[in-house]
C-alpha cells in the first residue's frame, strides 16, 4: 500500500480527470505516476493538450533539491522543484518519475498554463507550431497524439487571430463559398 509522502497516511485510489490516481484523504495531496499528470491535464481541457507538462525531457531547466519526503512507489528520497514559472513547488521522484502535488497545486498549474496560453505572443505560437510539427515525427507521445496537439495549437492560433482582428473575421465571413 502506498503512503502519503507528506504525512504517511495510506493513500486511496480515486478517479481524477479520467485517470486513476492516489490521493491522501488527510492532506488532499495527489500522487501522479509517470505521465498521469499530462493525461489528467489533457482530459480536463482539450485546448491545453499541446502544452507539455513533462519535466523529464529537459530536467536541466528545473533545479532539484532533495527533501525529507519519500516516494510512495519505490521508497527513495524525492526532490522538490519549481514548476517552470508557475510558482508551484512540486515533489518528484527521479527513479519512477512520479509527481506529488500538495492540495491545490494541480489547480494552480492548470490556471498558470491557461494564463500562459492567453498571453502567448504571435511569435511564440509560430515557434510552438514549428516545435509541434517536429514532434509529430519525433515526439514522445506517438504520431497520432502529437498531430492532435498540433491541430489544437493551430485552432488556438486561428481563434487568437480572429479575436485580435475582428475586421478580418467579418471579411472572411463575407467571402463566397
Amino acid at each position: 500500500m502506498k503512503k502519503c509522502p507528506r504525512d504517511e497516511t495510506q493513500l486511496e485510489t480515486i478517479e481524477f480527470h479520467t485517470q486513476k490516481v492516489e490521493r491522501c484523504p488527510f492532506c488532499g495531496g495527489i500522487w501522479f505516476e509517470h505521465d498521469e499528470l499530462r493525461k489528467a491535464k489533457d482530459s480536463e481541457d482539450e485546448f491545453l493538450k499541446w502544452f507539455d507538462v513533462d519535466l523529464w525531457p529537459d530536467s536541466t531547466r528545473f533545479k532539484m533539491v532533495p527533501t525529507a519526503r519519500i516516494c510512495s512507489k519505490d521508497g527513495v528520497v524525492m526532490y522538490r522543484t519549481h514548476y517552470d514559472g508557475s510558482g508551484v513547488i512540486m515533489d518528484v521522484c527521479n527513479m519512477c518519475q512520479g509527481i506529488w502535488l500538495d492540495e491545490g497545486e494541480y489547480r494552480a498549474i492548470i490556471d498558470w498554463i491557461r494564463a500562459k496560453v492567453d498571453r502567448e505572443a504571435w511569435r511564440d505560437y509560430l515557434k510552438a507550431i514549428g516545435q509541434e510539427t517536429v514532434e509529430v515525427f519525433t515526439g514522445p507521445e506517438g504520431m497520432r497524439s502529437e498531430f492532435a496537439d498540433l491541430t489544437i495549437l493551430l485552432k488556438l492560433l486561428s481563434y487568437k487571430f480572429l479575436a485580435r482582428w475582428p475586421l478580418f473575421t467579418r471579411l472572411i465571413a463575407q467571402l463566397p463559398p
